[in-house]
């Protein structure tokens, strides 16, 4: 997947971001936006009459009120060229050390997006009515040279990312962009506004910051919206992490140039959150900030819009920020969200005999007006085979069946995989007054194991339409969920992982949340973590819905001892889906085999770990046989504080059963023997001034249990060993049934000239054993 991995690359004004998993995986970003070309053509027209509409000299001559006083067509597109393209491809095996031919380059996939169009005295926003730029009304007595936008909103997000728009134009503006034209300028603009997923780096650190300062800092209290560039935020975010308004805290014992490049990467990351949370991007001219503004930056900010340092960033619309301090942690590597605003005004660069070709001058004689052409253009290819549509069915109709009208003419134009590409409806107007016509779609999917829909067939209700150029876009017409699933941070005795996917959210939930025909859909997945080479698992929903909904997720985690947990479902709106351990810790235990008799043969230690809060419950059996070696046992745990468990012992002892009773304890060790052992504590403890000031280097003790009875062998001495400020240590002895606590000690004192001195031995009955360092 594509990770926010820093530095990225920036080459030749485009931004290309690495892969988190293939060194040799690049994404690049959308490059400027440029008109579009369809049948190796500019798609770009502008219709200009010749007599002025509301006063047709021509008897009989009726203008359809959709016309206006002429029109632009135009289409716009983010295509890397050719030439683009080998130059990022040879700057990256430059700098990455890779064969040029070893290099996969793709477009960022964005999952979501917007157009909008600023042309002369209009600018358009997706899903709201055609405003002035500014906020003031129009000077009265002013010509209007745009009289509406058609066609904008949703761009193809797959392939090209195409987008086409018609202008309808006044008289003035006919002329106006005429010359325009003429003069080689680019009077209409686009901004996209691309959302895509990205894997953000994990960094040892959380950064502090106070949104309401940083509000203040780029002219939020002044109620202006002032252009801002990428470069200039920085170095505002910059000043403000040197007044401390930013604080950058290491969560890690990083030092040095490591330290120093965990700052810069955690500030890095700031910055782009920064920039997605308080900024928008721009279409016009915005103020130019006041001198001082950026608290002694140096006349940073004193770029415009049409400066070389590409302001196109504008505060969001917001009163204030609450003036506290807020803590953003970028410990965890996770997918995030972020915006891409690609924009530029069209040029179109033609010589003065291909203008001419693309600027219409018809008379209101001409069989233009006799005629309705409507340009439809389908998806791409590659759209198509990604959402699995076997064919997408255009249905036309021009006309209607008012009494007095002719019949209407329809036309269907079909698109599949084998046959993209543009193409034209074209009938007679015999007389209609109106050039509205009707457009329905029927897309048909093909059946796919990955991908779960509602219906395999959708139509769309009949839609009245003006403009001359339809554009197909599955995305504004259906709703389709990508998620990618793949293998995190496990826990390491984890087998593998069964990842349950439920659409919509609600219906992981319980099925009595949802009305048994509403459209549901689940997906099964199984993650190894050995299993890495195959990549992500995807899972496709498409839904007639447009707007969707939230998936959940249920993990289930099997273990190697055959132990499982299920988690909660958790609600997901992610594209990348990464399983990782829902666990914040480990439960040690140490079992030790202590023999009472030499006739044991076998150990059995039942565990029952069970965490009644987080429904997680843990079983294993332990079994120890000759030569009975301790083992350590570890498995995580969601509480570190729930440390305690129950176990029960079984000795296998002379061909004789010795169970134990359950019992419980939150010790980290375990000591296990016969069913009646018990274990002796020997405290020792110093008192007095310390070795070095009685002139002693080092103290050995060494204890030895006494025998229960005249035949009994005696035990192994043990020893510790006590130097420099160390001024006690704990020793265990290990009794028989019913032996009480009788033991013998002798200690060893390393002087500091060398010599030492041993003491005899001395019988002792209590614990703890309290010895002075100025009798040794």
């Amino acid at each position: 997947m594509l990770s926010f991995e820093v530095p990225a690359f920036e080459i030749n004004g485009l931004t290309v971001f690495r892969d988190h998993a293939l060194p040799s995986q690049f994404y690049c970003a959308a490059p400027p936006p440029v008109v579009a070309r369809s049948g190796g053509r500019d798609m770009f027209d502008l219709m200009a009459y010749s007599v002025e509409l509301k006063h047709s000299v021509l008897s009989g001559t009726a203008i359809p009120e959709e016309l206006g006083a002429g029109f632009l067509t135009l289409g716009s597109e983010c295509v890397l060229s050719a030439a683009q393209r080998s130059a990022v491809l040879g700057e990256l095996a430059s700098r990455t050390g890779q064969a040029q031919d070893q290099i996969s380059l793709a477009g960022i996939p964005y999952h979501a997006g917007n157009v909008r169009v600023i042309a002369l005295d209009k600018i358009s926003v997706p899903g709201e009515p055609a405003a002035d730029p500014g906020s003031a009304t129009p000077v009265k007595g002013r010509p209007t040279f745009v009289e509406q936008i058609l066609g904008t909103g949703q761009p193809a997000l797959l392939g090209d990312l195409r987008s086409i728009f018609s202008l309808s134009l006044s008289q003035e503006g006919v002329a106006f962009l005429k010359g325009l034209y003429e003069d080689k300028a680019a009077p209409v603009g686009v901004v996209y506004d691309l959302k895509f997923y990205g894997l953000r780096p994990a960094v040892e650190a959380v950064v502090h910051a106070n949104l309401s300062r940083i509000f203040e800092h780029f002219g939020g209290s002044l109620g202006v919206g002032y252009a801002w560039a990428k470069a200039e935020i920085k170095a505002g975010i910059d000043h403000l992490t040197e007044t401390s308004d930013i604080r950058i805290e290491l969560t890690s014992q990083a030092v040095g140039e490591e330290a120093k490049q965990s700052k810069e990467l955690a500030l890095s990351l700031f910055r782009d959150r920064i920039v997605q949370e308080m900024f928008r991007p721009i279409t016009q001219a915005a103020p130019t900030p006041p001198a001082g503004l950026l608290g002694g930056l140096g006349g940073a900010g004193t770029g415009s819009v049409g400066s070389s340092t590409g302001v196109n960033l504008t505060l969001e619309l917001k009163r204030t920020y609450e003036d506290k301090a807020v803590t953003y942690s970028f410990r965890e590597r996770a997918p995030e969200e972020r915006t891409h605003a690609p924009q530029s005004f069209l040029n179109v660069m033609l010589s003065p005999a291909e203008t001419a070709q693309h600027v219409h001058q018809i008379s209101l004689d001409d069989p233009f007006f006799e005629v309705l052409e409507v340009l439809v253009t389908g998806p791409s290819r590659e759209e198509l085979e990604a959402l699995g549509i076997r064919q997408i069915a255009v249905n036309l109709r021009y006309g209607g069946s008012a009494q007095g009208n002719p019949p209407p003419d329809t036309a269907q134009l079909i698109f599949r995989p084998d046959s993209t590409g543009d193409k034209t409806f074209a009938v007679k107007r015999r007389g209609r007054r109106s050039l509205a016509y009707s457009a329905a779609l029927t897309y048909e999917f093909l059946p796919r194991s990955a991908t779960d829909g509602d219906s395999f067939r959708y139509e769309l209700p009949e839609r009245t339409r003006t403009g001359r150029s339809l554009l197909i876009n599955p995305s504004a017409d259906f709703g389709v969920l990508n998620v990618e699933v793949e293998a995190g941070r496990l826990p390491p005795d984890t087998q593998e992982v069964d990842v349950v996917l439920t659409y919509p959210a609600e219906a992981a939930a319980s099925a009595s949340n949802s009305h048994p025909t509403d459209f549901k859909a689940e997906q099964h997945f199984r993650l190894t973590p050995t299993d890495t080479a195959s990549g992500p698992l995807r899972w496709q929903v498409r839904t007639q819905a447009v707007e969707l909904r939230l998936y959940a997720a249920q993990s289930t985690f099997v273990f190697s001892d055959g132990g499982s947990y299920t988690a909660p479902p958790r609600p997901q709106s992610d594209a990348l889906l990464r399983i990782d351990s829902p666990f914040s810790a480990v439960r040690q235990l140490l079992i030790k085999p202590v023999l009472a008799s030499d006739q044991i043969t076998q150990i059995t230690v039942e565990l029952d770990y069970h965490d009644e809060s987080g429904l997680y419950r843990r079983t294993r059996v332990v079994e120890l046989v000759p030569p009975f070696a301790s083992l350590t046992h570890t498995w995580p745990i969601l509480d570190a504080a729930r440390q305690t468990l129950r176990y029960r012992v079984t000795v296998h002892e002379s061909g004789l059963l010795s169970e134990g009773e359950w019992e419980e304890t939150d010790e980290p060790s375990l000591i296990v023997g016969s069913a009646a052992h018990r274990v002796g504590r020997v405290d020792v403890r110093l008192i007095g001034p310390p070795l070095a000031e009685v002139g002693l280097d080092a103290l050995q003790v060494k204890v030895q249990l006494l025998p229960a009875g005249a035949h009994d062998p005696p035990s192994d001495p043990q020893s510790v060993l006590l130097q420099g400020t160390d001024t006690g240590a704990t020793l265990t002895l290990n009794l028989a049934p019913n032996q009480p606590l009788r033991y013998r000690y002798q200690t060893t004192a390393f002087k500091s000239d060398g010599s030492a001195k041993e003491s005899a031995w001395k019988d002792m009955t209590t614990s703890p054993l309290i010895l002075s360092t100025r009798t040794l």
